[in-house]
């Protein structure tokens, strides 16, 4: 298994979901700067030349979300993704998509300090986190007490935020301390 991945992307929630599983896995650095992830080669991986790219076996997956989604599925014994038909399956589907549409576009308003209109799909930063923050409510993470990818997708653009101490004051905070805490966590940052 080869991850493509870059420092600083969202290569980084790729990389954390590999180090939960505990597997044997390959990283293979993409300069984006010296332009490999706009070479044939690499655009035969994913076509819009975009870290992070997993090949496992004859399946190649880009997307950080989509990675982190079918290595939950690909190692279910690791117990990170309900299975299909469990009640929580619905949950945890929820709010591995929620990040990419609702959370991910309400943090990039809030850290450039643009002013979202209600009226937007995501909703103001105050709704999102507030989602989260109902959710989270005598819970250590989005499922219950046990942790899963959405976790991993929901928390690692949460990291970003908390680094910025735009997190401050907030119950997310816990949160983030929670997942920043977790080993495989540590051992997924890039060099």
């Amino acid at each position: 298994m080869k991850l493509y991945y870059a420092p600083r992307t969202r290569s980084q929630r790729a990389l954390w979901m590999l180090e939960e599983l505990g597997v044997d896995y390959e990283k293979v650095a993409v300069s984006l700067r010296e332009g490999e992830h706009r070479q044939p080669e690499f655009l035969t991986l994913n076509p819009a030349g975009k870290v992070p790219v997993l090949v496992h076996g004859e399946v190649t997956v880009f997307e950080s979300s989509a990675i982190c989604a079918y290595l939950a599925d690909a190692f279910p014994d690791r117990g990170l993704a309900p299975t299909p038909g469990a009640p929580d399956r619905g949950a945890y589907l929820s709010w591995m998509f929620w990040a990419g549409g609702q959370l991910e576009p309400s943090i990039t308003a809030l850290v450039e300090a643009h002013r979202v209109v209600p009226q937007m799909a995501w909703g103001s930063p105050e709704r999102v986190f507030g989602a989260l923050e109902r959710t989270l409510d005598g819970r250590s993470f989005l499922l219950g007490e046990e942790f899963s990818a959405a976790d991993v997708v929901v928390g690692s653009q949460l990291v970003s935020l908390e680094k910025g101490d735009l997190l401050e004051g907030r119950t997310l905070l816990d949160y983030v301390n929670r997942l920043v805490e977790r080993p495989a966590y540590e051992r997924s940052l890039d060099d």
